[in-house]
């Protein structure tokens, strides 16, 4: 639905958002010089070494960014007040003592 904007209307209403973190998430993946965009929710910490582990999987791979693809990375939370796993192992045994969970179980 195309909308004008009258005065006093947002941005927003007048083009039928919703969500102000789609709107900024939209504006930064049409800005994007890159082939590759990794969108995430704001407060969500991705472990170190991702953007370049990420990097090293698409070259071995030998993936252009010509192509769409979605890559679906799993996300978890951690309980307040623990390190952040620095390594796999370090992450198995916080998953198995309960402390990280997946973000689709945990409440």
């Amino acid at each position: 639905m195309n909308r004008s904007c009258f005065p006093g209307e947002s941005y927003k209403l007048a083009n039928g958002l919703t969500l102000p973190i789609n709107l900024a998430r939209n504006i930064g993946r049409k800005a994007a010089v890159s082939h590759f965009i990794f969108s995430v929710d704001s407060g969500w910490l991705p472990s170190p070494g991702l953007a370049s582990g990420f990097l090293q999987m698409m070259q071995r791979h030998g993936v252009e960014g010509d192509t769409l693809r979605v890559f679906v990375v799993p996300s978890f939370k951690i309980k307040f007040g623990y390190p952040f796993p620095q390594n796999k192992a370090e992450f198995i045994s916080l998953l198995e003592a309960n402390v990280i969970t997946h973000s689709k179980s945990s409440k």
